[in-house]
């Protein structure tokens, strides 16, 4: 058996799989140590300095190259909702693009690949203010501190560390 990390590249080829379901580009990852995602919150650095007009962009992370919805929540912050789930990570990085004018507009980091529901009034702009001051970091307890409750299994989703933390039924508190 070989051993692949951090964001190593491979060829493999799989038995008994159906290759019509698999695609270039897709990420084999530990089972029930990710979650497939299709909205994230995430920094912006702009590249472009015309600004990003386009509501429209492609991610590219990974080997991925999936089409995007962007909202933008604030001055480096937007969330995106991606038209095909991702196992993403809190602090993976990537690029936006707009294939349009042929042009990577930004970088991105993902900060949430949980992310809360927006609907309430204020919620965005609340959630603005958040994004901005917070530090991308994969530590459990800080992720606790923000969420208040949280899933063991969603914060080994998240890439964070586990705080040995009193639980009720595999939550912790």
């Amino acid at each position: 058996m070989t051993a692949v990390t951090g964001a190593g590249r491979v060829a493999m080829k799989v038995d008994g799989i159906n290759p019509r379901r698999m695609r270039r580009g897709q990420a084999l990852v530990a089972l029930n140590s990710w979650r497939f995602v299709s909205v994230i919150d995430v920094r912006l650095k702009m590249l472009d300095k015309s600004g990003m007009p386009a509501r429209e962009l492609v991610l590219h992370i990974g080997s991925a190259g999936i089409p995007a919805h962007v909202r933008h929540l604030g001055p480096s912050v937007a969330r995106l909702t991606l038209r095909s789930p991702l196992p993403l990570r809190i602090g993976d990085s990537g690029l936006l693009h707009d294939p349009q004018r042929h042009l990577v507009v930004a970088g991105v980091t993902v900060l949430d690949i949980l992310p809360p529901d927006l609907r309430l009034g204020g919620a965005m702009v609340e959630r603005a203010v958040e994004l901005s001051k917070r530090d991308i970091t994969t530590d459990g307890m800080q992720e606790l501190r923000r969420r208040g409750m949280v899933r063991r299994s969603d914060l080994v989703a998240m890439g964070c560390t586990v705080p040995r933390a009193p639980s009720v039924g595999g939550v912790a508190v």
